[in-house]
């Protein structure tokens, strides 16, 4: 009978160790002050606006996502799916007044005034508190869908231009910034048409390993 030496429990943790560095190397570096990494949410509300904007598809976005908004675009029509950029950058001005729209309509429907905001917060956002605001944010369907009178809903996920996306965003440094079960962290429904560029390297270990931008960002 073989004889296998004891291990301590110290070996133990040391051994866990070695294993959580081992994946801990896979991650990219973390830099929260890095502007492709901004976190904007409920908690976090924008400190500035972006100054650096251009027009891309008639919105306005962060001139410095254009190659990558490019080559994902002509990629897609490759595969003939025509991606359309429906809502782009937004001023906290404007956002104000699509939230108010929202708790106006809630309101409308016989909620109480808390119930009309709640109501309004599972997809909108408050002003000030929207990724629309960095201009790294875009909301993106394909012309199929929008001919059909598809709009932005979760059913898009399951569409051949919703699949696409989140399929291939990752390729060029884009996420599906609000995932299905999330809501935890992102304090938003699944959004299958809301895109947030990050970078190809974070895009991509975001995407293989099923987190949202919180969760990516708690381990750096």
């Amino acid at each position: 009978m073989t004889n296998f030496p004891q291990i301590q429990k110290n070996q133990i943790g040391d051994f866990v160790q070695r294993l959580k560095k081992a994946r801990d190397n896979q991650l990219p570096t973390i830099d929260v002050t890095d502007w492709r990494l901004i976190l904007v949410n409920r908690n976090y509300p924008i400190t500035s606006e972006p100054t650096h904007l251009t027009t891309f598809d008639n919105r306005q976005v962060d001139e410095r996502i254009i190659p990558e908004l490019t080559a994902m675009f002509t990629a897609a029509s490759n595969q003939q799916i025509q991606l359309e950029v429906v809502s782009a950058y937004r001023s906290v001005e404007y956002q104000a007044n699509l939230f108010n729209q929202s708790i106006e309509k809630a309101s409308a429907e016989g909620m109480t005034p808390e119930q009309a905001k709640e109501e309004a917060l599972r997809y909108r956002t408050e002003p000030g508190t929207s990724e629309h605001h960095t201009g790294l944010a875009i909301d993106v369907l394909d012309r199929n869908w929008l001919a059909q009178g598809g709009l932005l809903s979760e059913d898009y996920g399951q569409t051949a231009g919703g699949k696409w996306l989140a399929e291939n965003v990752a390729t060029f440094g884009f996420i599906i910034r609000y995932p299905e079960n999330k809501i935890s962290s992102t304090f938003i429904e699944y959004e299958p048409w809301h895109l947030r560029y990050v970078g190809v390297e974070n895009a991509k270990y975001m995407t293989e390993h099923q987190l949202s931008l919180e969760e990516y960002l708690s381990q750096g």
